[in-house]
């Protein structure tokens, strides 16, 4: 996926600008506000950092510029560099992804200094990204590895793990980056990156990182869900990724400042990266209970490297067990809390809701903040279509996680008939249990059956735990978390089915390919005028004898 974007010369360069008024009339040229406007990076080496939080009236003047655009219908200033839809319903049952015009629309009206941005989140992409990535959503930038190359390793390279962004990717210097330490401590601090990487003990946790949206297009096309203002990509099942992260635990930390006071319950993470809900930018930020601070992390490494820019650098927060939209990239404030983040991620996104609520009944407060990921688990080969060849077992393989907290992955079971018998994955079979990970596994399945099968796969946890039976049993306005069981369906040929395999040999005699198994054969599946005379002489009868 590849876009380009009609550059265009600003006057006013990344330096504070007399404001523009808040309730003047906005003009616009190529879909972009003109005239000074306030919105600049504000400290030196943060480049793609605006303090959004910290300045409500650039986030009121940003809505402002944004409604009236839509309002007034003013054409975009987003040029795509290929044919793509950008509008879910029309891309969720095709391969590939969406190209985020509206979002990069958000950005490009605000002037400036916002303007390059999406360009420059596809240039990181393309230079820190493997070039066998899935482009689910060009920006924000969502991409996840293939299902060849996400199960060669249980621990993924660090240019095939997933990737969900909310907003652009900013470009921080390590020796530029603070982190402040804030709220409900005793001793509020401000700590550079060398301090934390030399003067805490270091720890380093084997972590599988899952998107919520994992697997969400098994629910899309069942049934669509909300399009929010950040939308709801068409994951398959490739969203998540497992590395090793170095850092220090947040509550290392925590406790540098000399612990928490009383009444704090909650720890929230701000990211540098700009996001926007309801044409209102803020920064990226969620928070997580405190009962959470001793496994999480406060990682500079990832898988024995510094962490690349589209990855949180030069500091991210890993929540080991949470969905990945809780550990915040390029971290540069952490704020105890008595209460949970009000922050739109925390309480307007990330909600899970009733099959019943939906756009004709549901509000923010009926649904729930979704924190540990269940039991979940997907057959990454063979592939959803495909027509497998095989002697009476049908090799499986894929992946088994689950989250929280005290539990891992104990069993895997794989069903050749949409579970009406199950087969359970042997001990060579699974790669070995982690608190915090995932498990890889393999296991060859009896398949005497011919043609269309539905394989299933399901994962148990330590807590007895497995996956619900069918999407719907799942379904939710938002389209979050699907983990029932997964389905895929194949053609099955049984070559050591004697028929199966004249069949083949016959094929293979006229030099005709098998697939695609819709096309008819171009020769008679047997002598005619055999067939014929055995329905002339009774051997084979159409209907009843009485």
């Amino acid at each position: 996926m590849d876009f380009t974007i009609a550059t265009r010369t600003f006057a006013n360069s990344n330096v504070l600008a007399k404001p523009t008024e808040l309730n003047s009339d906005f003009s616009f040229k190529e879909g972009v506000v003109e005239g000074a406007l306030p919105f600049k990076e504000t400290t030196a080496g943060w480049h793609g950092y605006i303090p959004w939080h910290d300045r409500p009236e650039w986030i009121a003047l940003a809505k402002e510029i944004l409604d009236a655009a839509q309002k007034a219908q003013v054409e975009s200033p987003f040029k795509a560099g290929q044919k793509a839809y950008d509008d879910q319903t029309a891309k969720c049952n095709a391969t590939g992804g969406i190209v985020g015009t509206r979002f990069s629309e958000y950005f490009m009206r605000l002037g400036p200094v916002l303007y390059h941005w999406p360009a420059e989140s596809w240039e990181t992409v393309r230079r820190e990204k493997s070039k066998n990535m899935q482009h689910v959503l060009s920006f924000p930038y969502n991409g996840e590895a293939t299902k060849e190359d996400i199960v060669k390793d249980v621990i993924t390279p660090n240019p095939l793990h997933f990737v969900r962004n909310h907003g652009n990717i900013p470009i921080i210097d390590a020796d530029a980056w603070s982190l402040e330490l804030t709220g409900l401590v005793n001793d509020p601090k401000s700590i550079t990156f060398a301090q934390l990487k030399t003067t805490f003990p270091l720890k380093t946790i084997t972590c599988t990182i899952v998107c919520s949206g994992t697997r969400r297009k098994e629910q899309q096309l069942e049934a669509l869900g909300e399009f929010d203002e950040l939308i709801n990509a068409p994951w398959t099942e490739q969203a998540l990724g497992t590395a090793k992260w170095t850092g220090v635990t947040l509550k290392t930390l925590i406790d540098y400042c000399g612990g928490m006071k009383d009444n704090a319950t909650d720890v929230e993470f701000y990211g540098a990266d700009t996001y926007f809900k309801r044409n209102k930018p803020d920064n990226y930020i969620v928070s997580i209970p405190i009962r959470k601070m001793e496994d999480t992390i406060i990682a500079f490494e990832m898988n024995g490297e510094p962490l690349a820019a589209i990855h949180g650098a030069p500091v991210r927060a890993v929540v080991p067990g949470y969905i990945g939209a809780r550990s915040v990239k390029w971290l540069y404030r952490v704020k105890v809390l008595p209460h949970p983040s009000l922050a739109p991620v925390q309480s307007e996104e990330y909600l899970y809701f009733t099959h019943q609520t939906g756009k004709h009944n549901y509000k923010w407060s009926d649904g729930f903040q979704i924190g540990g990921m269940p039991i979940s688990s997907a057959i990454m080969s063979p592939k959803n279509g495909e027509v497998v060849y095989h002697s009476g077992k049908v090799k499986v393989t894929g992946w088994a996680y689950t989250g929280g907290s005290e539990n891992w992955v104990e069993r895997v079971e794989v069903s050749p008939n949409a579970g009406a018998d199950w087969y359970v994955v042997p001990r060579e079979g699974i790669t070995a249990k982690y608190w915090h990970a995932w498990r890889l596994w393999s296991v060859e399945v009896p398949t005497p059956a011919e043609g269309y099968l539905d394989f299933t796969a399901r994962a148990w946890d330590a807590n007895m735990n497995t996956q619900p039976t069918l999407v719907r049993d799942g379904w939710n306005w938002d389209t979050h978390v699907t983990n029932s069981c997964h389905h895929i369906q194949i053609y099955s040929v049984n070559i050591s089915n004697p028929a199966t395999a004249a069949r083949l040999a016959l094929l293979h005699k006229h030099n005709t390919p098998f697939e695609p198994v819709h096309r008819p054969l171009t020769f008679d599946p047997e002598e005619e005028g055999a067939y014929l005379e055995k329905i002339r002489n009774g051997e084979i009868r159409r209907d009843p004898v009485e």
